[in-house]
């Protein structure tokens, strides 16, 4: 499989949706969105483009069993423990408004699902303009057992120890 042979360190998950293959990788070190985009076209893919509440589950399911797939913690400014997942082919176009202008899938198809998380996008920081899977609830919580199935807008310089690829 082409995946495995681009990335044959890593941590894999993998399965087939509608003939496509989506490939949840686990990074040994956290990696920005621009990382896992350079990792994405080396290997021939693109980071997934969801397109439905289905396609969303499916995908969701590869890593969420697995915490490595996961940066937890807490957020004093904010007061809630998170959990960052992998980042997936949403960006926005520079020009977009938020909270929700301008969303579109890298690989240059039309956003017609989403699934952002509570007051998402929310463009917390200038340039948060790529999205990850994530989730949080308020204080200090144990996020282990939170299923993430949710979208966040996330900036250049955040990261996380996953992506997720999509092969045609």
């Amino acid at each position: 499989m082409k995946a495995v042979g681009c990335l044959p360190h890593y941590h894999m998950v993998y399965g087939m949706f509608q003939s496509h293959l989506y490939v949840a990788v686990q990074s040994p070190v956290y990696v920005q969105a621009s990382t896992a985009q350079f990792w994405t076209k080396l290997c021939g893919a693109h980071l997934a483009t969801i397109s439905s509440e289905a396609e969303n589950e499916f995908v969701a399911s590869l890593f969420n069993s697995d915490e490595s797939f996961f940066n937890s913690g807490y957020d004093p400014r904010g007061s809630v423990s998170y959990k960052m997942g992998p980042w997936i082919g949403l960006a926005q176009a520079p020009q977009g408004k938020e909270p929700r202008g301008g969303w579109h899938w890298d690989n240059g198809e039309p956003m017609v699902y989403s699934k952002w998380f509570a007051n998402m996008p929310n463009e917390n920081k200038q340039g948060d303009d790529v999205g990850m899977y994530y989730a949080h609830r308020e204080g200090k919580a144990d996020v282990r057992s939170l299923r993430v199935t949710t979208w966040d807008d996330m900036g250049p310089l955040d990261s996380t120890s996953s992506f997720v690829l999509e092969f045609e």
